[in-house]
């Protein structure tokens, strides 16, 4: 079971900001030669964010299926 092509839309527009931030903060402090630790450090910044977000819905997701709730009243989407 995949995602529709309307979720995957919502899923870039909601992640737009932080992906346009994380692009300015590298653009500001070019690095050349492949010498890129700062834009490394933006981007792995970014992806851990993403992450502990993933993973606090999954918690979310678990604590829903195992009390029997209604996901729409224990569930936040970011």
């Amino acid at each position: 079971m995949g995602i529709t092509k309307s979720e995957a839309l919502k899923a870039v527009d909601r992640e737009r900001g932080p992906v346009c931030e994380a692009s300015d903060r590298i653009w500001d402090q070019p690095e050349t030669a492949f010498q890129e630790f700062h834009s490394t450090d933006v981007l792995c910044e970014r992806y851990l964010n993403l992450l502990l977000t993933l993973s606090s819905h999954r918690a979310d997701a678990r604590r829903v299926a195992k009390n029997g709730l209604d996901p729409h009243s224990t569930a936040e989407y970011v």
